[in-house]
This record gives C-alpha cells, structure tokens and sequence, in this order.
C-alpha cells in the first residue's frame, strides 16, 4: 500500500474514532514527507492530500468524517492545522452541514469549534439547504440556537433564517417535517416510539424559529406553508404551535390545496378550532374529503363525515369522493362510508356512477363493497349507462383479458348482459372485437347471448373473425356460434375472415360451413377500381 494512502486512511480511523495521538501521527508523517501541494502531485498522492486539507476529488475529508462522527478532539487538531472550513463532499456539504446535521452533544461542540474558526454558516450544500435546514429538520435545538447566534460567539450575526432552498424550503418548513422517518418500535396506537420523540424535539426547533421572528406564512415554491408540511408529516404538536401563532388554515399552495388536504394523523378537533374550511376546493375542485378518499385516510375520512363534508360533492370531472374512492380501490373509505350510509348512485360528467369507476380502476374489492349490499349495507345498480350508453360490463369487457372484474359483474345478478351502448354494441361483442378469449369465455359461461347482433348485424364471430383473433373463434364455435350468419352486407364470418387473410381462422371454422355460405361475395377493390371475389369463398374444401 502507498505510503500516502496508509497514512490517509490513519487520518480518516482517526476521526472516526476520536483517537487524537493516532491523527497527530498522521499528521506527523504528513508534514514529514509531503510539505506543499506541488509535492503531492509529482508524487500522484493528490488524493493523500485530499484527505488531509482540502476536497480536490469530491471526497469527506477527515474533517467531513470528524463532524459527522462527533470526534471533537481530531476536529480540533484538523482545525489547528488550517483544515478548509469550506471543503464540499460529493454531496456538496460541507463539515457544518453534517455536524449540524447529527447534532449531538458531541457534533454540537464541534457545530461550535466551526464557528469559532469562521465556518461560513449560510453556505449551501445538498439541495441548496445551509446547516440551518438540516439542523431543523432533525430536531437538533442546541445546533440551531448556535447555528442562529445564541452561542455568544463574538462578531457572529447568525445564520439567515429565511434562506431558502432548491424547493423554496425555508428552516421553518423542516422543522416541521418529521425528521427521523423509519419507525423501528411502536407503542400500543401504533404509534412510533422515535416519532413521538422527535415531535417535541421539532415543537422545539419551531417554537426557537418563531421567537427568532421567522414568517409563518412564508410559502415554498409550490406554494406550501410549514402548516403544510406539519399536517401532511402528522406533526400534531407542531400544527398546534404554528396554529396558536397565526398560522392560516385557509392558506392555499399551488394546487390550491389547504392545510386540511394535507392533514395526516391530525387531530381534526385541533384544527378545526381554528375554523378550517370543510368544504375548502383546490384547483380540481377538490375538497379535503376528495383527497382523503383517494389517500386511503379512512380515519379522517369518517370524521369528516361526521362533522357534515358531503360525500356527493363533485370536483371539476364531477367526480365525488365515493367515485375516488372506488377508482383507487380504498376499501377502508368506502367501508366507513357505507357504514355512514352516505353512498349514493352520484354520476359525474361522463355520467359513470362510482361502480364505473371501480372498473376502470380494475378495483375488484372496491366493486364487491359497491355492488355486493355486503351485511344488508345500501348497495349501488350495477348496470347503469354513462352517457355513451356504456355500463360498467362493457368497460370491463375491455379491460385484461379475463380479468376479474369481468366475472364479479357477470355473476352480480343485477348486471345486465345484454346491454347495448350507443353504438348497438353489447359487452360480448366488445370483448370478441378486442380478442379477449378469457373474457368471452366468461361472459359466455354467464349466459350472454352468443349470437347477438350489433347495429350492423354482425356477430361476435364476425368480429372475432374480422379480428384474426382465432381463440376467440373457438370459443365461439363450441358455445354453437354460426359462421354462416350473414350481417347487413351479407357477410357471413367464414367471407369476411377468408377476405381479410386470416386463413387459419377460416380453417378453424371451415368444418361448420354450409354449402350456401362458400357462393362468391362480390367486393369492389378501390386499388384496381374493379370487382373482385372475395378470397375465403372459392373452394371450401381446399383448406
């Protein structure tokens, strides 16, 4: 191993453990050996150098690594030897930003020594974030109060606590975020135990920020408030802080959203004291109980019912939150609003009723809850048209092939088979003309008709012939479809699969042709502009 990159890695060891003898060693050889940067880079020891003083590769430098791990006494030494205060890591932080980032007692001390020697306390790292935003974020109130001036540092003005990040972030709306995400051990509610501490810990950094005069109302790029943010992180202590210093619950971001669309785990009590909106519309015309049916918040979603937010209220589609509700298959919501008895056969614009949507969705435990009237609870038509004449069986019809939703429809006994949307077209008929074996199949194991018509007189044998699609013929042939019905041109499915090429399903149904059937069918070619004769009529037996 070179000599320069042993001796780097004792410097690194060092700082990570603390062991000031071992960096004083270190630092010995250093001096010893490699005296200039100039020497470094003859002797290719750039990275040895690196290490040492300065981030010439995108490294942590034995500093990075000391602020991180709290080493106060190799921190100190590093400082003493004219360590750069300003190094950046590959992530473009520098030994402030983790230090403050930690915050310990340990990382504080050294938050401290870094000031001391002038660390440039408003320097921007990660996501244009300064110490500040990380300290706030963690919860870490002594790395705030001395990042803010309160370590009686002579001459030190502070750290700004307006300054903004890439998103427009300000420290305010990191202290109200939940700063240790990965719960490892809950209590009885399910709650979190490091959660729960690391509320009163952001409550505190909040409460420092609002002291220090920072704007509740400051807006982020997208336009979100740290009421926001508190509401959509669950921090109840918090909303309560910002909220008892004038926080607006009417505050709106970009999207038009207010805080109680955000709100995750907050009392409802708590922040309708401050006379929320219930009925607050974003730029979709949603309200917050649109936005909690489609999150899945079922909780909150029954307390708002209770308090009177209407569950038929339309968003700019028409949608209400039963239709968002069914779309994104939350059972939970739907579950608490049967209970409530507030599901009704509410249509949107397109005229599709939440059983539509479910559908559409591919919700099969949503569509069950909806249509099943499950423990004698109120349930919804499984076979009402939308506008286009359309019932929830013709869009399952075209959904995956044999999907489920296909079957708890077929076998609902409210569900029609036989229902034609406006262009004469009954789910049977869709499903052959997208060759869906599976699903026809189905339909036909539930009794549709497999002889129905569309306006044109085309069967679905027709349309699975037109189609190539051979599976779907088979299917057919064995539930007695006829390849010698005729539509309205005198087609009949054997004609119109031999014109098109599909020579493999024209086999497939030559044994069931009738003699009748194989006469010639004129056609008039558009490319010759002359009659010809369609293909799958000469020579039946030729297949």
């Amino acid at each position: 191993m070179p000599f320069a990159e042993l001796n780097c890695r004792q410097l690194h060891q060092a700082a990570r453990n603390d062991e000031v003898n071992l960096a004083k060693g270190a630092l010995a050889k250093k001096r010893s050996s490699l005296n200039s940067k100039e020497i470094a880079a003859r002797l290719h020891d750039v990275l040895w150098y690196a290490c040492f003083l300065e981030d010439l590769a995108g490294l942590h430098t034995a500093l990075h690594i000391a602020a991180y791990e709290g080493s106060v006494g190799v921190a100190q030494l590093l400082l003493d030897s004219k360590a750069v205060l300003g190094s950046k890591d590959d992530s473009k932080d520098t030994p402030l930003h983790l230090a403050a980032y930690m915050g310990q007692v340990a990382q504080t001390r050294i938050v401290q020594l870094l000031l001391s020697k002038r660390a440039a306390v408003d320097e921007k790292g990660s996501g244009d974030k300064t110490a500040l935003h990380l300290a706030a974020r963690r919860g870490q109130l002594e790395a705030v109060q001395q990042l803010m001036g309160q370590g009686r540092l002579a001459d030190f003005a502070g750290a700004q606590i307006v300054a903004v990040d890439k998103e427009g972030d300000l420290p305010l709306h990191e202290a109200a975020r939940n700063g240790h995400a990965h719960p490892l051990v809950c209590s009885e509610d399910g709650w979190s135990i490091w959660l729960k501490a690391s509320q009163s810990a952001q409550v505190a950094v909040v409460q420092e920020l609002i002291r220090a005069r920072v704007p509740v109302e400051a807006a982020s790029r997208c336009g979100k408030t740290a009421l926001h943010v508190a509401c959509t992180w669950g921090q109840e202590a918090v909303v309560e802080a910002l909220l008892q210093n004038a926080a607006s619950v009417h505050a709106a971001d970009l999207c038009g959203n207010s805080p109680l669309h955000e709100r995750r785990r907050v009392s409802l009590d708590l922040v309708l004291a401050f006379q929320a909106p219930l009925e607050a519309r974003n730029r979709d015309q949603r309200t917050p109980l649109h936005a909690s049916a489609a999150t899945g918040n079922y909780d909150f979603a029954g307390t708002l019912m209770q308090y009177g937010a209407s569950a038929d209220a339309p968003d700019k589609d028409g949608d209400s939150p039963v239709h968002l509700a069914a779309f994104y298959g939350r059972t939970g919501v739907l579950d608490v609003m049967m209970q409530l008895r507030v599901i009704a056969l509410t249509l949107n614009k397109e005229g599709r009723s939440p059983v539509h949507r479910a559908v559409q969705g591919g919700r099969v435990a949503a569509l069950k809850l909806l249509v099943g009237g499950v423990g004698g609870r109120p349930s919804l038509q499984s076979d009402t048209p939308d506008n286009q004449g359309e019932t929830p069986l013709h869009l399952a019809a075209g959904l995956g092939d044999g999907h489920e939703v296909v079957e708890t429809l077929a076998q609902n006994p409210g569900t029609s088979l036989e229902a034609r949307r406006a262009d004469g077209l009954v789910p049977l008929l869709v499903a052959a003309m997208q060759g869906k074996a599976r699903t026809v199949e189905c339909l036909l194991r539930a009794k549709a008709q497999s002889g129905a018509c569309g306006a044109a007189g085309a069967a679905a044998i027709h349309f699975a012939a037109g189609g190539g699609h051979l599976s779907v013929v088979h299917s057919l042939l064995m539930r007695q479809a006829s390849p010698n019905v005729q539509n309205q041109r005198n087609e009949t499915p054997f004609q119109v699969a031999g014109t098109r090429g599909y020579v493999e399903v024209a086999r497939a149904m030559n044994p069931f042709v009738s003699a009748e059937s194989t006469m010639p069918s004129v056609v008039w070619s558009s490319s010759t502009r002359q009659l010809r004769v369609g293909a799958a009529t000469a020579h039946r037996l030729s297949f």
